[in-house]
């Protein structure tokens, strides 16, 4: 089976080219939505639940996964957004929006939490069917199990029940007969598909016991016993057994109690209720016995109702005072016995009530355990008929109310037949009465009825005339019609709005206003819309006019709802909390609510929501609600159409934040063990060293701009400057390359005319280069950061002969060269051999001296003194010194 599991996945994989985590994976050709449920091995969950809520329309589509964890909805429309809710036994609910028809996905879900444990007494017996409660008020979680035949229990999430969200505030207590309930000193820690162990011991409640008894010392079965503590607190109760004996054994520590017995109510020969006993217990596990109770019986109410064609039957009956009271019907011969546990001696008013009659009433005298009978003849009440139709005379189905004229109380009531036929004929006694008729759409009419001279009023008929109604048709801005949708409808009664009617809106995008039992009288009415799918919630003032007897129009078109949507994390770039009750709020005074927008929704499994519908222009409070973190409010300004992102963060910013980068070599290998120092100016904050992939990591960075230095043995240090760090963000500055350090040398020099002086201007380039440089003022030039190697100069000077020489330079060495130039036009002289020893000796001189790591002050005369003696001149150099 465990390799079914895992090629079926292998399967998923191959054809869905899946990302875990309700990743959606392709488009599909059908109009479906469907997708895999699995658990974090890629096992399919079977028969888990999975259900799609259509953010507009509000339908909600359900099916159950197969052996492989696949699911699919058909005949859903394409491109629609749905949110998806997912159970399974064992694991935590998972949940996601936008999740789009025609999509794949796959859903991931964790293994719940368990807590499992054992029940024993102080012997170490196990207890069966012990009761063991789990609450946690933070996350709203209440829950209870039963301990079997080895005293083992069980919590864990299922399908149907509430979860157990991973958290460290549960409390265990447990209960059992015949011990005292228990809990647990510390609360239970439990983490994501952890198993908790616990293991609960009970001891023995102390038991008190006795019979119950009536006068004649008959035993009374089924009667209730309660024990309760000096706080008037139930601690135990039982019910006695036909022997008329009870045990009460369960809670009962050392201290002082109260029991008292509550006979079983409404039979023939009632016992009253005991007065109370107090009870001392002085230990726990201590056996209290005998402690009995004699109940008296109760006063019992019997007798007939009749009228004068004989026996009534169900007429109701009841018998009262201030300190007992019972009711019952009278069977089909008329008769009637009425007892109660709070029927005691003394005076009771008694009343008879039955249809088509009057109402009668006597006073009587009862005594406890004596029957005594009172007879009732009721006599035919008088009664009112007739029609209810409107001004085309077609019948009305409506409600048809009597009211006593001088008290203005309800006496009767009835509604209309098919044929709109009524009679009211119950408890009216000659006297004047007001009959009032409603019906829904018509105008709610009120005559007199005189019931003094006469016993009956017959064709006591009414013509309705139709009342105001109003047609709202409602569109968006596409003219499409709006399906369920809802429309309340407000008159403002000296500045306050009062509802008056509420309705949705049908397939065709209409409110029909005007149609409940309480008319609406004429005037101007506001409306308020909310709900309309895809579209903001909106308030019309005094838009709507209603006028008795005609059908006013209207059509009004709403704006498309803003969007919001976001994540809901515990801190900024942190953990992203899921099930978070998300309610959005926009005051308006000038609304009946005072608020125009209330729209509430759930973060998914992602920490993800999104709100599309009822969502108007103005500023939102928004207020999250987590089980684990509270409760925390942002607010945020929207307009018409917009699509807003916003996210809540439970915890408030650190104001630090964190540097990470990569550091590589020029040819894009990482470099480990590379110190990146972070300055703020020229002052040191920390420092961190690169791993085997090159990356670095500086955490808890204050917010601002900062200097990295990066250095490694081998390779040039580099600074980069301006690193900004946000509060609880993370700057990545990317790829950092380093050069790997080469030592250079360097070649400094002098060019001089013939004569000594210097040559500024002089350029100075290195062949096959494109380095190049200019003599300055006192003809020095100097060339850096040359490796190891011989280079040609080549010296050029307006009116001077160009002149070439190799130079070698040194690593980490500067290499000093002296260039004397010759004139383009030779001198004035007697032509000959000097001429030509001249030019064969002095076309160009070089003096190179290699300075190792140092600089040397050359003077004009000291240049001169280097020049070798074989090759100078036979004339005088008269330089200035």
């Amino acid at each position: 089976m465990r390799f079914v599991h895992i090629l079926c996945f292998l399967c998923l994989l191959l054809s869905v080219c899946v990302l875990p985590r309700a990743t959606a994976v392709n488009d599909l050709q059908d109009v479906t939505l469907q997708g895999h449920v699995l658990d974090v091995y890629g096992n399919g969950i079977n028969h888990a639940c999975v259900s799609a809520l259509d953010y507009l329309t509000g339908m909600e589509y359900e099916t159950t996964t197969d052996l492989n964890g696949f699911f699919e909805f058909q005949y859903i429309e394409t491109g629609k957004l749905y949110f998806i809710c997912i159970s399974a036994n064992g694991y935590y609910h998972y949940s996601k929006h936008d999740c789009r028809a025609g999509t794949a996905y796959v859903f991931t879900l964790n293994k719940s939490a368990s807590i499992i444990g054992t029940i024993s007494d102080a012997d170490g017996n196990p207890i069966n069917n012990a009761r063991i409660f789990l609450a946690n008020e933070k996350c709203g979680v209440e829950l209870s199990a039963n301990s079997d035949a080895t005293g083992s229990f069980r919590f864990t999430s299922s399908a149907f029940n509430q979860q157990l969200y991973p958290d460290s505030g549960y409390e265990v207590s447990a209960s059992a007969v015949g011990f005292i309930k228990k809990r647990v000193e510390e609360d239970i820690a439990i983490a994501y598909g952890e198993e908790k162990q616990i293991r609960i011991v009970l001891n023995r409640s102390s038991v008190v016991s006795g019979t119950v008894r009536d006068n004649a010392g008959t035993p009374v079965s089924n009667a209730t016993v309660l024990l309760t503590d000096a706080g008037g607190i139930t601690v135990c109760a039982a019910t006695t057994g036909i022997d008329g004996k009870y045990t009460l054994n369960t809670d009962i520590s050392a201290g002082n109690y109260t029991v008292q017995v509550f006979p079983e109510a409404n039979q023939n020969g009632s016992y009253l209720n005991s007065e109370p006993v107090r009870v001392s217990v002085s230990y726990a596990g201590e056996h209290v016995e005998n402690i009995d109770f004699t109940l008296m019986t109760s006063a019992i109410l019997c007798g007939n109702v009749t009228d004068e064609n004989g026996a009534l039957p169900n007429a109701l009956v009841t018998v009262s005072s201030e300190t007992g009271f019972a009711y019952g019907y009278s069977d089909a011969q008329g008769r009637f016995v009425l007892t109660s546990p709070t029927l005691r001696t003394g005076s009771y008013r008694v009343h008879a009530l039955c249809a088509h009659h009057l109402s009668t009433e006597k006073w009587v005298n009862l005594v406890e355990g004596t029957e005594t009978c009172v007879d009732f003849n009721l006599p035919a009440s008088r009664s009112v008929s007739g029609y209810i139709k409107n001004a085309s005379n077609d019948p009305i189905q409506g409600c048809v109310e009597i009211f006593d004229e001088s008290s203005n109380a309800s006496v009767d009531k009835t509604y209309t037949s098919v044929d709109g036929f009524f009679i009211l004929d119950t408890n009216l006694f000659p006297a004047k009465y007001i009959v009032r008729v409603s019906a829904p759409g018509y105008i709610t009419t009120s005559k007199y009825a005189d019931l003094t001279t006469t016993s009956m009023i017959e064709n006591f008929n009414f013509t309705l005339s139709e009342s105001g109604k109003a047609i709202v048709n409602i569109t968006d801005e596409t003219n499409a019609k709006l399906e369920n949708a809802l429309g309340y409808l407000f008159k403002k009664n000296t500045g306050v709005y009062v509802l008056c009617e509420s309705t949705s809106s049908g397939t065709d995008g209409m409110f029909v206003f005007g149609q409940s039992w309480e008319p609406l009288a004429p005037g101007t009415y506001s409306l308020l819309v909310k709900n309309a799918p895809g579209c903001e919630n909106r308030f019309f003032e005094d838009a709507i006019t209603i006028e008795n007897g005609k059908t006013n129009y209207y059509t009004f078109t709403l704006k498309k709802s803003a969007e919001i949507y976001g994540h809901v994390y515990y801190r900024k770039n942190t953990e992203l909390i899921a099930d978070v009750h998300l309610e959005f709020f926009c005051p308006d005074a000038n609304t009946p609510f005072g608020y125009i927008s209330a729209v509430t929704c759930l973060s998914d499994a992602e920490g993800y929501f999104h709100v599309l519908t009822g969502v108007s222009e103005g500023t939102y409070t928004i207020t999250a609600t987590s089980y684990k973190y509270g409760i925390k409010t942002v607010n945020v300004s929207v307009l018409s159409g917009e699509v807003h992102e916003v996210n809540i963060y439970f915890a408030e910013p650190t104001g630090k934040g964190t540097i990470t980068g990569t550091i590589k070599e020029k040819n894009g290998d990482a470099l480990s063990n590379v110190k990146v120092s972070v300055y703020n100016g020229t002052k040191f904050l920390k420092s961190a060293y690169t791993n085997d992939t090159g990356r670095f990591t500086l955490t808890d960075i204050p917010e601002g701009k900062y200097r990295l230095n990066i250095t490694r043995d081998g390779y040039v240090s580099i600074d980069v400057q301006n690193v900004s760090v946000l509060s609880d963000e993370i700057t990545d500055t990317g790829i950092i390359e380093l050069e790997k350090y080469i030592p250079l040398g360097s070649i400094k020099g002098y060019v001089v005319d013939e004569h000594g002086n210097p040559l500024p201007g002089a350029s100075i380039t290195i062949e096959g280069t494109d380095i190049s440089v200019v003599s300055d003022t006192l003809g020095e030039f100097r060339i850096t950061g040359l490796k190891e190697g011989v280079y040609f100069l080549h010296v050029s000077c307006a009116g001077y002969k160009d002149a070439q020489q190799p130079v070698s330079v040194i690593p980490e060495n500067e290499t000093e060269v002296w260039v004397q130039m010759v004139k383009e036009s030779p001198p004035q002289t007697t032509p000959g051999f000097v001429f030509m020893e001249m030019l064969a000796v002095l076309s160009s001189v070089f003096i190179m001296r290699v300075i190792a790591c140092r600089r040397k002050n050359n003077s004009r005369k000291n240049l001169c003194d280097a020049i070798p003696q074989s090759q100078a001149w036979s004339r005088t150099f008269h330089l200035d010194e």
